[in-house]
């Protein structure tokens, strides 16, 4: 039992670490079109787009995301409270990755606020400790699946704004 144990731990981690790669980079680049939309800007370049769906966000990355005000990039009848509750757990559960990280001792040093940064949560999440993800893979999860109906709605208001 001991043995089917572990092994079905360690399958639970690694499809974890694999969704949550996935998610963190689509919720990354969904922000970052629908922002690019709301302020009128141009599209991303096709190797920015490769670059940034390719890789999971490092953590300054993902915090930045997070912290864009999803509320202005909003069309007419979205979010309201469940939006800003959402956001807010987001923010939350994006500091206590920050926290996490800076408190892990690397080489038996804590990392500084730049560096904890510059790491990506799967990369650094020690083995036998609950992921440093763990709790942000399901808001980060909904933020990526909404990106796509964001960014269409976006699409279909900006298209009826220039029919005026």
């Amino acid at each position: 039992m001991h043995e089917a144990y572990h092994a079905a731990c360690a399958y639970e981690r690694q499809i974890s670490a694999s969704t949550w790669r996935y998610a963190s980079a689509a919720a990354v680049l969904g922000v970052m079109v629908t922002d690019r939309l709301a302020a009128g800007r141009p599209p991303l370049s096709g190797e920015t787009v490769g670059a940034v769906a390719d890789e999971e966000p490092a953590l300054a990355q993902l915090r930045q995301t997070v912290a864009v005000r999803h509320d202005q990039m909003l069309t007419e009848d979205e979010d309201g409270l469940q939006g800003g509750e959402r956001r807010r757990a987001l923010v939350q559960g994006v500091e206590s990755a920050y926290d996490c990280v800076m408190n892990e001792r690397s080489a038996g040093v804590c990392r500084t606020e730049t560096e904890a940064g510059a790491c990506r949560l799967t990369e650094v999440s020690p083995e036998g400790v609950e992921p440093f993800w763990i709790d942000l893979l399901e808001p980060v999860l909904d933020l990526a699946e909404s990106m796509p109906t964001q960014i269409a709605r976006w699409v279909r208001h900006r298209g009826r704004a220039r029919h005026f």
